[in-house]
């Protein structure tokens, strides 16, 4: 189904749509059954989770888009807080620690993985990664009260 198609139909529902676009496969780029529709926020348009089920006679679900768990990942050298867009660090495999790409790596499907930011024999993005910064920075929250630390004179943001 076209975008275009989708806006129509959802206008003529009353909802007003910025933009519309057809979800591709990261890896392969070829399009998806899932479509991303993008609204002003509103009382009315929140209800767009519970009112619509057809467009186009066509029977559909819509979600709110899920947050992806944890700080962003580079795909290169598995570091956290910057992509792979920019990265001209030495690239990590995410499966065996290897300094190759993940899409050049010769590991078998069932050869144990090996983290190449801690060893231990899970993915480097695996989420239980005791060097994944996330878990820590939720307990630092949880510990101060989810407040900042006090402002102390003199002192500069590193």
């Amino acid at each position: 189904m076209p975008p275009m198609e989708i806006i129509s139909d959802l206008d003529k529902q009353g909802f007003r749509v910025d933009d519309c676009h057809n979800m591709t496969n990261r890896k392969t780029g070829a399009p998806m059954p899932l479509f991303m529709v993008s609204m002003v926020r509103s009382d009315f348009h929140k209800s767009i989770f519970r009112t619509v089920t057809v467009i186009n006679y066509v029977k559909v679900t819509v979600e709110i888009l899920r947050k992806k768990y944890g700080p962003p990942q580079c795909f290169r050298c598995q570091g956290f807080f910057h992509s792979s867009k920019f990265c001209t660090r030495t690239p990590r495999c995410v499966k065996c620690a290897g300094n190759h790409l993940a899409k050049e790596c010769e590991k078998l499907f069932g050869d144990k993985p090996k983290c190449c930011l801690c060893g231990g024999e899970h993915p480097a993005n695996f989420l239980g990664c005791p060097k994944n910064p996330k878990p820590r920075i939720d307990a630092e929250k949880k510990r101060r009260g989810n407040k900042e630390p006090p402002h102390q004179p003199g002192a500069t943001k590193s």
